[in-house]
């Protein structure tokens, strides 16, 4: 086992690995150890090719979502552009210098705990200096820690109506209230008013609320087109898996993300529908060719085309499922009576092949008879012949045509044959036994042939002269 291959497949799991096994058609049957199934899938015929092929296979899957996700990118830039504006040239690096100081608490922490022991100890003083010490650092640790908690507040808000902002809800009043707070936190009044950070916290969640309840509506209304699609018949695969990705972003909470892979999955059923739309559209010409080529070998057509011209009015009236029901019914229908219309066909050819043959073999002990009594046969023996070769080729029609042209001339040796058997002294006999039910019931024909009229076996009596019955043997049957 090359080196390479097994450390590929080491690296899949028990599930992977049984994927790509019937992938390509690989078998593993008996097999629950990973060491054995890596061991018969790397035994397989021309396993690298295999392998290079499944690494081609994703890394166009990767292409195509990287692709995706540069729509989805573009998409957000574009819909970002349109938000009114949330910049503020003098709030904005007061508010990120906010966002980046250092509250530390532990300092504070360490000089009331030390002042506490001084007070146990009786360093009454001592513990006095310390706690006014701790109360000095504690308001300026309070302003820092304002600044960083508002910050963080109005980034917050600020991201949560750039987000609402892309699913189309209405975000004025709330960039009217961040706008206002912005200002109020350079300036400082923010810490002042309480009101400010509930007035946004209220603006923003209805903008929230708006975005959950799109993105469920969305879903629903996705999903159910995307089904609609699938009804159609059309390949709704890829959107499918994309509505999966939807379903898991609006179930982490993740609600503009969803709304992206819905919009994603809405266009690729969009052409999922459109392709399979005009397949619908194409089939329609494709049956009236099979309609008329039904025609054409003589079948009814008369319901296949009641049904075409429902799947047209169909097609007319947008009902693309009706329509793509009613051509195929049509081309079963053709189909159908086509296929009963070639059975006639055959059935017809076998008869006349069946004809053919039996003129042959009626034909063919006369001119061996004629032979032996030296009459000239050249003419009827060349246009026998030419049936059996003509018919050898599958032409029953012109193979009847010359067999029963060489039964008229074999038909015209007859009065020749005759007067050589009663030369010879072969006479039509009056009565026999049929050889295979033993009826006494038989009738002889002048042209050297007789028929049981109670089994209807056909057989020869002028062949029962020495010579002719050897050339006879193996030709007819008892």
């Amino acid at each position: 086992m090359p080196l390479a291959v097994e450390d590929t497949l080491s690296k899949m799991k028990v599930k992977e690995l049984r994927e790509f096994a019937r992938k390509h058609s690989i078998s593993l049957k008996g097999l629950k150890k990973k060491a054995d199934i890596v061991s018969a899938i790397a035994a397989a015929e021309d396993i690298d090719n295999l392998l290079l092929e499944d690494e081609v296979e994703e890394l166009k899957k990767d292409e195509e979502e990287t692709a995706e996700i540069g729509e989805d990118v573009q998409e957000i830039v574009e819909e970002a552009e349109k938000l009114p504006p949330l910049e503020d040239e003098e709030a904005d690096p007061v508010i990120i210098e906010g966002k980046n100081v250092d509250v530390d608490f532990r300092r504070v922490e360490e000089l009331v705990d030390r002042a506490r022991m001084r007070y146990e100890e009786g360093s009454y003083a001592k513990a006095l200096s310390l706690t006014q010490e701790a109360l000095a650092d504690i308001d300026d640790l309070l302003r820092n820690f304002h600044r960083y908690t508002y910050s963080y507040a109005l980034l917050s808000a600020e991201g949560l109506v750039r987000e609402s902002g892309k699913t189309d809800a209405k975000v004025d009043k709330a960039i009217s209230v961040i706008m206002r707070a912005k200002k109020a936190y350079a300036d400082g009044s923010i810490f002042e008013d309480k009101k400010v950070i509930k007035s946004i916290d209220k603006a923003t969640k209805k903008l929230y609320a708006a975005d959950v309840q799109k993105s469920k509506e969305t879903f629903l209304s996705t999903r159910r087109f995307v089904f609609d699609v699938a009804d159609l018949g059309a390949d709704i695969s890829k959107a499918r898996d994309i509505i999966r990705r939807a379903e898991d972003a609006m179930e982490s909470g993740n609600y503009t993300a969803s709304l992206k892979h819905l919009a994603r999955a809405e266009k690729l059923a969009k052409k999922a529908k459109e392709t399979r739309i005009e397949e619908i559209k194409q089939a329609i010409p494709a049956t009236s060719v099979i309609v008329e080529e039904a025609e054409h070998v003589g079948a009814d057509i008369v319901e296949a085309e009641k049904f075409l011209k429902q799947a047209k009015i169909a097609l007319r009236n947008k009902d693309y499922i009706l329509c793509n029901e009613l051509t195929k019914r049509a081309e079963h229908a053709a189909m159908q009576s086509q296929h009963k219309q070639i059975q006639k066909a055959m059935e017809l050819r076998r008869r006349q092949v069946d004809n053919a043959q039996r003129i042959i073999m009626k034909v063919e002990p006369l001119i061996f008879e004629a032979e032996e009594y030296r009459i000239d046969v050249t003419e009827v023996k060349t246009v026998l012949e030419k049936a059996k070769e003509i018919l050898s080729q599958g032409d029953y029609v012109n193979g009847t045509y010359f067999a029963k042209e060489a039964e008229e001339l074999a038909r015209r040796l007859a009065p020749r044959l005759e007067d050589e058997r009663k030369r010879r002294g072969i006479a039509k006999p009056t009565e026999g036994i049929c050889g295979a039910c033993k009826s006494r019931n038989l009738e002889f024909y002048d042209n050297g042939w007789g028929k049981c009229l109670d089994c209807n076996r056909v057989f020869e009596w002028s062949a029962k002269r020495e010579g002719i019955k050897d050339k006879l043997k193996g030709i007819f049957k008892p």
